[in-house]
């Protein structure tokens, strides 16, 4: 986790240094680096039910996902597939 904060720090101090070097810093522009972290965050809320939290789901070979001890989802691995 340490090296996803890391990475994606970097590279948000990376693009606003490049931004703020090409582009006059405006309202209009922090609006729209707003607009665009606001659809960056509702995507993450998106996807953030497809993190497999479970060490039930982590460990299965394949992919399963489980809400409310209710496995949802469950796709095995093509290796595990091949060998039934």
């Amino acid at each position: 986790m340490y090296g996803l904060l890391l990475t994606s720090w970097s590279m948000g101090a990376t693009g606003w240094g490049l931004v703020a070097a090409t582009d006059v810093v405006s309202n209009e522009s922090v609006a729209s680096q707003l607009w665009v972290l606001l659809v960056v965050a509702i995507v993450g809320v998106v996807v953030l039910p497809l993190v497999r939290t479970n060490t039930m789901d982590r460990f299965y070979r394949g992919y399963q996902l489980t809400m409310c001890d209710t496995v949802v989802i469950q796709m095995p691995s093509r290796k595990m597939r091949l060998e039934k």
